[in-house]
């Protein structure tokens, strides 16, 4: 299942364009209160809301953004699918840390009926005609897997995951729309955990190429975040946080796949 065959799906994007077949989407600069008219106009029944800044850009910080975007979300004065993060999770007191919990709150103080689904390594397939300028993290982990005469990871690589393919994360959405399940939190992960070696090594024996790895140390990993445009420094110095979760409650609601079956849509 995904959500356009379930619900009448109206797509909307703030500046990186969407186009998805038969799904209408519309640009709406969700940081301006000018744009609060043109969404009640699209008359919807639910919102969910899955954008997030993570950098800052010269007009706007991250968090400004964020906060901004979730005040278009309230004022539609919907029910509510927020795609959070189990970043919320991390002990490290970092802005996307920060403004992941303060739009949770926010949610929950609104009264509104909510659904929180926060999660943990997201991954698929590509999706046509979308194009963002921050490079997803497992796409970028895939051009390596592919390319590289060695893959870069930062830290020892023994940090755990617990991915979550993205049908399985619009599965669970859909779920608690259909059965109208609000005032709810999950941390939506897949049902296999690997260290990141095991989900490097994964990817390369799908594709029968194996290439050594080379361990970075953080510091000096986060030196380097500075120089490229698709890390952000404060989120380089969490990724050795490790991170597993209990989906049981998931699972009595929909199936879950493991990484070594789903990762195939990377791939492919």
């Amino acid at each position: 299942m995904t959500l356009n065959r379930q619900f009448n799906v109206i797509g909307v994007y703030n500046k990186t364009p969407l186009t998805f077949v038969d799904t209408p989407t519309f640009q709406i600069d969700l940081t301006s209160p000018s744009s609060y008219e043109a969404l009640q106009n699209l008359e919807v029944d639910w919102v969910v809301h899955l954008a997030g800044k993570i950098q800052s850009s010269k007009e706007m910080t991250a968090t400004q953004c964020n906060r901004k975007m979730l005040d278009a979300v309230l004022s539609l004065n919907k029910p509510i699918v927020y795609a959070s993060s189990t970043a919320v999770h991390w002990e490290y007191d970092i802005p996307y840390v920060q403004i992941r919990k303060e739009d949770e709150q926010r949610i929950v103080n609104s009264g509104l009926p909510y659904v929180i689904v926060r999660p943990s390594a997201p991954y698929g397939p590509k999706i046509p005609g979308y194009a963002p300028k921050h490079k997803e993290s497992f796409q970028t982990l895939v051009d390596f897997v592919r390319r590289a005469p060695i893959i870069p990871i930062i830290g020892d690589g023994k940090y755990l995951r617990q991915p979550i393919h993205a049908t399985d994360f619009a599965n669970l959405i859909g779920y608690c729309m259909l059965e109208n399940e609000t005032h709810i939190a999950f941390d939506a992960a897949g049902s296999t955990t690997h260290t990141f070696n095991e989900v490097v090594q994964i990817l390369q024996a799908k594709i029968h190429r194996t290439r050594p790895l080379l361990h970075i140390p953080k510091k000096i990993a986060i030196l380097g975040s500075r120089l490229f445009g698709n890390l952000e420094p404060s989120l380089v110095r969490a990724m050795d946080s490790s991170e597993t979760f209990d989906v049981q409650s998931i699972q009595e609601r929909i199936s879950l796949k493991g990484f070594e079956d789903g990762c195939w849509d990377l791939l492919f």
